[in-house]
């Protein structure tokens, strides 16, 4: 789901390593692996976008990351789909629906196809569609 090997993965998530993003819950000794909420693997996958993409450096991009992820803490998953992340710098990220301000220098992310791809794999529907539920016999 973040586009990443699991080499990236240890490497940008582990204990004793690069640990740039922490995972939600962490590992917890042999056969027990680290998890991830959705928010933490989108911001995994704007992190390996902005490596492949843009050939940053991912620890100096590691502070607008965390800053994102805090951002996305209590936010929907539908009522990100029509927005994108900018970058002003290295420490900052603002969600935001507009690609560009006038004027202003950045990088910005559409976060349409990182949601598209987590919604497929989390069988989550898009926004505008119902989700099917199990009839249930409803009694007199």
């Amino acid at each position: 789901m973040t586009n990443l090997s699991r080499h990236q993965l240890r490497e940008w998530t582990g204990r004793g390593r690069r640990a740039l993003i922490t995972p939600d819950v962490a590992a917890g000794g042999p056969g027990r692996h680290a998890l991830y909420a959705w928010q933490t693997i989108l911001v995994l996958r704007l992190l390996h976008v902005l490596h492949r993409d843009f050939a940053a450096e991912v620890g100096a991009w590691a502070p607008a990351l965390q800053a994102l992820r805090a951002k996305l803490d209590g936010v929907s998953f539908p009522a990100l789909w029509d927005l994108g992340v900018f970058f002003p710098n290295r420490e900052e990220a603002e969600l935001t629906s507009l690609p560009m301000q006038p004027g202003a220098s950045g990088v910005f992310i559409s976060l349409e196809p990182h949601l598209s791809a987590l919604s497929i794999q989390l069988a989550s529907p898009r926004p505008g569609q119902l989700s099917l539920f199990p009839a249930v016999a409803v009694g007199q």
